[in-house]
C-alpha cells in the first residue's frame, strides 16, 4: 500500500482506464478495500514512460508521441526505513538481535480535476 502497510491480493484483473481521451487497459491487483483509489504501479509508469516533475507537481505520461499532463499532490513523510537492534533485548551471546523497523514513504495523489492539460502535439492531432 502507499502508506507502507501490507495487504493480501485477492488476484489480478484487467480494467480499462481513461486518461484524457485515451482509453487503455491495465492489469491491477485486486484487494479488499472500501476505498476507490487506484494506485499506479511501476509497470504502468514504465509502459507510459511516465515522469514526475516535483517542482510543478505534475505527472507526465507519453502515449505515441503525445504528452498528457496530470496534476498530482506530493506528500512526503519523514519516516526512514532502517533496522536497529533493540538494546534491551540484545545480549552478546545472541547471534540474531531483535530489530525494530522504521521507514520513509513518499505518496503521490493524482488530482481528479476537470481541467485538462494537453500538449501542443496532442492539440495538433485533434
Amino acid at each position: 500500500m502507499a502508506n507502507g502497510s501490507k495487504i493480501a491480493s485477492l488476484g489480478k484483473s484487467t480494467i480499462e482506464i481513461e486518461i484524457d481521451e485515451i482509453i487503455t487497459e491495465i492489469e491491477v491487483e485486486v484487494i479488499n478495500s472500501q476505498d476507490r483509489m487506484l494506485i499506479i504501479g511501476n509497470d504502468f509508469m514504465s509502459d507510459w514512460k511516465a515522469n514526475i516533475d516535483f517542482e510543478t507537481h505534475t505527472l507526465t505520461l507519453n502515449d505515441r508521441g503525445h504528452e498528457i499532463y496530470i496534476p498530482i499532490e506530493y506528500i512526503k513523510s519523514n519516516r526512514v526505513k532502517f533496522e536497529t537492534p533493540i538494546q534491551d533485548e540484545y545480549t552478546d551471546d545472541e547471534e540474531d538481535p531483535t530489530y525494530e523497523n522504521n521507514e520513509e514513504i513518499e505518496t503521490f495523489r493524482v488530482e481528479d480535476l476537470e481541467e485538462e492539460y494537453i500538449s501542443e502535439d496532442e492539440e495538433e492531432v485533434k
